[in-house]
């Protein structure tokens, strides 16, 4: 577990993420994982 979460804080780290911008990385990720479900549900448009 503590090798995993050295690897998290290195790849923040790389990512020169602020800990006021942690924020705005969780609204990204929810918006990522929302957009993910509606694939895996079959609710999406797909427009060539």
């Amino acid at each position: 577990m503590a090798k995993n979460f050295d690897e998290i804080v290195n790849y923040f780290k790389k990512l020169k993420v602020k800990i006021n911008d942690f924020s705005n990385l969780i609204d990204i990720r929810d918006k990522v994982i929302r957009h993910i479900f509606k694939i895996m549900s079959g609710d999406f448009d797909i427009k060539p």
